[in-house]
């Protein structure tokens, strides 16, 4: 008996998954660390927005600090239309505090887990 080996899920960045092997690992997670400018935000976007248009994923950035009005401005100078996708129910961004998200996160009717 062979055991299943699940292929890994793209980034949507060619030069990023061929040193990956072919992507993320699935079921893994993954943190994004840098200093302010190094690209955290676009390579997260270029992920969703990718698995949104490519691959019929729904998404959710979660941000505490940067407004989603910003973030809407800043990813249109890629083309990705962050509103559209929000239209089509394809992607969420979402400004919470740090503390909201986990009451969040643990209420069963919370924003994570809509009935």
């Amino acid at each position: 008996m062979t055991d299943f080996i699940a292929s890994p899920t793209r980034t949507g960045v060619t030069g990023l998954d061929n040193v990956l092997c072919g992507g993320i690992p699935q079921a893994s997670t993954v943190i994004l660390e840098g200093t302010p400018g190094t690209g955290k935000t676009t390579l997260a976007f270029q992920f969703l927005v990718d698995g949104a248009v490519s691959h019929g994923e729904a998404g959710i950035y979660v941000t505490f600090e940067e407004l989603p009005s910003e973030l809407y401005a800043n990813m249109n100078q890629f083309g990705w239309n962050l509103r559209q996708l929000e239209r089509n129910n394809q992607l969420r961004v979402l400004c919470l505090s740090p503390e909201t998200m986990m009451e969040q996160m643990m209420e069963p009717d919370g924003i994570f887990n809509p009935s």
